[in-house]
């Protein structure tokens, strides 16, 4: 069982809390639960309602979809945020590779900090904005002519 000091460290090196400072993540950390999964256990399956943010404290965890694996996430790594934040569905399969201990961050959990400490807010803002310029940058680099730019 992971002390309130251990989650806020792991949550630390979540890139979505990566720029909230370690006193306000702690606040994030005390609304995080533990949950085990051992390999082979889904999380959550692809459909399934935004229910909750993940981090991975420990193992590692498959992420597909539609049954395309798109990468394995470990220690640091969030996921789910996106349906959450949307009140969307999972667009994807979460699979745990090997005996895992993930952190849950509710959705309503996480939506009461974001209200109450905006710092929470700008460090998910930020994070959400810095992803879309990258899945952009990617888009262009599959673009013929894309790199150089407008004529």
């Amino acid at each position: 069982m992971y002390s309130t000091l251990e989650k806020t460290i792991i949550l630390k090196t979540a890139s979505l809390f990566s720029e909230i400072t370690a006193e306000t993540l702690s606040r994030v950390a005390q609304c995080s639960e533990e949950e085990t999964y051992p390999a082979g256990t889904v999380v959550y399956r692809e459909g399934d309602p935004g229910s909750a943010i993940y981090v991975v404290a420990s193992g590692s965890v498959k992420l597909a979809v539609r049954g395309i694996e798109m990468g394995v996430l470990r220690r640091g790594d969030p996921f789910g945020e996106v349906a959450v934040l949307n009140r969307d569905i999972y667009r994807g399969e979460t699979t745990a590779m090997e005996d895992s201990v993930l952190l849950r961050i509710d959705r309503e959990d996480l939506f009461d900090l974001m209200q109450a400490d905006a710092e929470i807010m700008k460090g998910i803002v930020g994070l959400l904005a810095k992803r879309v310029v990258q899945v952009g940058s990617r888009l262009l680099d599959r673009v013929p002519g894309a790199q150089n730019g407008p004529k």
